[in-house]
């Protein structure tokens, strides 16, 4: 898992000749945001189970300890829309 992190971090920052932004989907466990401040990282939203940030390609480095999935290279301002599939043994009724 480490080395699949890894080989994508260093195929985003091989295949951009200047510096990026991403917006960064990170899982959080039960200390939710305290280790990415710990990390200078800063998160721009805080979800249930999970942070929004955008990081540079010199924040992926740190990103690699931490679960996390690229949105989108060079985000723009806008709106974005995060969708989940739905549990179909639930009853909605």
């Amino acid at each position: 898992m480490l080395i699949k992190r890894l080989a994508i971090i260093c195929l985003f920052t091989m295949t951009a000749a200047y510096a990026a932004d991403y917006l960064v989907r990170i899982d959080l466990d039960d200390q939710r945001l305290d280790p990415l401040f710990d990390d200078n990282l800063a998160p721009i939203a805080e979800l249930d189970n999970s942070a929004l940030l955008i990081a540079t390609d010199d924040d992926l480095d740190r990103l690699i300890p931490y679960s996390f999935s690229i949105i989108d290279r060079d985000p723009k301002q806008g709106r974005y829309y995060l969708v989940q599939k739905i549990n179909t043994h639930l009853d909605l009724t």
